[in-house]
């Protein structure tokens, strides 16, 4: 699991308007230059909030992936 990725991704989406834009739309270019397992980008580009939670994302840092 890679949560420092995850935490790094969610990071950048608070202060990065632009690419919070392009993760909550699909874009898998957006994710490229990070260590993720295929379970964590799913999760990621499809906006599952529930399915971050289980991979250890903390519910509060789940807010830009609810719909």
């Amino acid at each position: 699991m890679s949560q420092n990725a995850l935490t790094q991704i969610i990071d950048r989406m608070s202060k990065d308007p632009q690419f919070q834009t392009q993760v909550s739309q699909g874009s898998a270019d957006a994710l490229s230059g990070y260590e993720l397992t295929p379970e964590e980008r799913e999760a990621l580009l499809s906006r599952d909030a529930g399915k971050l939670k289980t991979l250890g994302v903390d519910e509060r840092a789940t807010k830009f992936f609810r719909f």
